[in-house]
C-alpha cells in the first residue's frame, strides 16, 4: 500500500511539472525560431550586399577603361598640339634662316660689286692723265702800262712719263697675270705682274705680285 501510494504521488508530481516543462520548451523553441529569422534576414542582407558588390566589381573595369581612354585621348590631343606647334616653330625658324641667308648673299654680292666698282674707279683714275693748269697772260702797253688784251699762255710741254694703264680693274689685271703663272707661261706672268706693280703700286696685291716675280 505504501509503495502504491508513493507511485501515485510521483505520478501526480510529474503531471504537475509537465506543463511547466512544456512551457519552457515552447519558449526555447520560440527563441530559436526568432534567432533563425534574424539569421535569415542577415543572410538576405548579406546576399544583397554581395550582389551589389559583385555588380560594382563588374562595372569597375569598364569605368577604369573609360577613364584610361579619356586620359589617352587628352594626352594624344596635347601631344598633337605640341607636335603641331613644334612643326610651326621649325617652319618659322627655317623661314628666318632662309631670310638671313638671302640677306647675307645680297650683302656679299653688294660688297663684291662695291669692291669691283672701286677697282674700276681706281683704274680709271690711274688711266686718265692729270690736266695741266690753265692760266692767261696779261699783255700791257709798254708806254702807258695799261693792259691791252688777254691771251692764252704759251703752251708748255709735259714731262714724258710712263704710259697710262688701260682702263682695266686691278683685280682683273692681277688675275690675268696669275692665270699666266698657273698655266706655266712664266714670261707673260712676270710681265703682267710688273705691269700691275707699275700701274697699282699701292694695291694690297702688289706685294704678292712682287713675290711671284721673284
Amino acid at each position: 500500500m505504501i509503495v502504491s501510494r508513493l507511485i501515485a504521488q510521483f505520478v501526480i508530481v510529474l503531471l504537475l511539472m509537465a506543463p511547466e516543462n512544456l512551457l519552457a520548451a515552447d519558449r526555447e523553441q520560440q527563441q530559436i525560431m526568432a534567432d533563425i529569422r534574424m539569421l535569415q534576414e542577415q543572410t538576405t542582407r548579406l546576399q544583397l550586399l554581395m550582389a551589389s558588390l559583385d555588380d560594382a566589381l563588374q562595372k569597375l573595369p569598364i569605368t577604369i577603361d573609360q577613364k584610361l581612354e579619356k586620359i589617352d585621348a587628352k594626352f594624344e590631343t596635347h601631344a598633337n598640339s605640341a607636335r603641331n606647334a613644334f612643326v610651326e616653330q621649325q617652319v618659322s625658324i627655317e623661314s628666318v634662316a632662309n631670310g638671313v641667308r638671302i640677306l647675307r648673299e645680297r650683302f656679299d654680292d653688294t660688297n663684291v660689286r662695291i669692291s669691283s666698282l672701286s677697282q674700276e674707279i681706281e683704274a680709271l683714275r690711274v688711266a686718265i692723265p692729270p690736266m695741266p693748269p690753265s692760266y692767261t697772260r696779261l699783255i700791257t702797253d709798254p708806254e702807258t702800262g695799261l693792259p691791252l688784251e688777254l691771251g692764252p699762255a704759251p703752251s708748255t710741254s709735259l714731262q714724258p712719263g710712263l704710259p697710262a694703264s688701260p682702263g682695266i680693274s686691278p683685280q682683273r689685271m692681277y688675275d690675268t697675270a696669275w692665270a699666266d703663272y698657273t698655266t706655266g707661261q712664266w714670261m707673260l706672268s712676270i710681265q703682267g705682274f710688273e705691269a700691275y706693280i707699275k700701274a697699282f703700286p699701292g694695291s694690297e696685291l702688289a706685294d704678292d705680285a712682287q713675290f711671284y716675280i721673284g
